[in-house]
């Protein structure tokens, strides 16, 4: 596969289109079928409201601008799906931003009859493409806002399988919160330094990179980032708020170097920790 660039590394976003955009301009514009230009003027008045898909790319966009973007908008091979996909790249790549976006087309998502196969090409297009990235030394974040269940539930897979890892976003369809999941560590090079990397992550919450460094060295580190336990802001490194609570579930199921605690009695309350 030829690579996309030879420049500085880019921040890429997978997203799952769905036509949560057609169905909120119908019901706001009442017309049952608006143009790709109606959309992203309906769109431009308020983005995150408009869309699921802008849900979680439009803050990243917007709080990232330094960096270059490129946005994956995955659309079944139906009307519907190519007219909200298209609406979205019009939008995304006129907001004078460094984001370029493009549509890809999975074949069969649409249809009744072979939509099983459908989600087969969907997982494979995540997959492909987060491995093409981190070929190239990308950032890549999966949104799993737009669409149904299945086409959500299989980018989440794709992101989960091994080789691929990246953190997948959502937002939380009754409050609106963005969530941010790491990917889960299945498994990197080095195992036992990741499970004390999070170990020490979990107690201190940030530290130094140049100390953490010292202690565990770049790769482990980068691995973490990669997968989106960790992340850097500023002069920090620090544990992600997802990361923080599952890294501690973990320890508590025994799943990554810890012995099982026990179990938790059905509808009763947290066991106590012993004394």
């Amino acid at each position: 596969m030829k690579p996309l660039k030879t420049g500085p590394p880019m921040f890429v976003h997978i997203a799952t289109v769905g036509v949560s955009l057609l169905q909120n301009a119908r019901r706001e514009l009442k017309k049952e079928k608006p143009s790709e230009d109606e959309l992203v003027s309906f769109i431009g008045k308020d983005p995150r409201r408009a869309s699921a898909e802008l849900n979680t790319i439009f803050p990243l966009l917007e709080e990232n601008k330094q960096h270059q973007h490129r946005v994956y908008l995955l659309h079944s091979d139906t009307e519907e799906g190519r007219l909200c996909a298209g609406a979205l790249k019009q939008f995304i790549s006129g907001l004078g931003l460094r984001a370029h976006a493009c549509c890809v087309e999975v074949k069969e998502l649409g249809s009744p009859e072979n939509f099983t196969r459908g989600l087969a090409n969907l997982l494979e297009q995540v997959v492909n493409l987060i491995r093409r990235h981190y070929a190239e030394g990308d950032r890549v974040f999966v949104h799993a806002s737009g669409g149904f269940k299945p086409e959500t539930t299989m980018a989440f897979l794709a992101a989960n399988l091994p080789t691929t890892g990246a953190p997948v976003f959502y937002v939380h369809e009754s409050f609106r919160e963005m969530i941010r999941l790491p990917a889960l560590p299945v498994w990197p090079r080095k195992r036992r330094k990741f499970v004390e990397l999070m170990d020490r992550m979990c107690q201190a919450r940030e530290i130094y990179p140049e100390a953490l460094q010292r202690m565990f060295g770049r790769e482990v580190i980068e691995e973490a980032k990669r997968l989106g336990w960790i992340v850097e802001e500023g002069n920090w490194l620090k544990i992600t708020p997802m990361g923080l609570l599952l890294w501690q579930r973990f320890e508590r199921l025994g799943l990554y170097g810890s012995k099982p605690k026990p179990p938790q009695s059905i509808g009763g309350s947290e066991p106590r920790e012993a004394r």
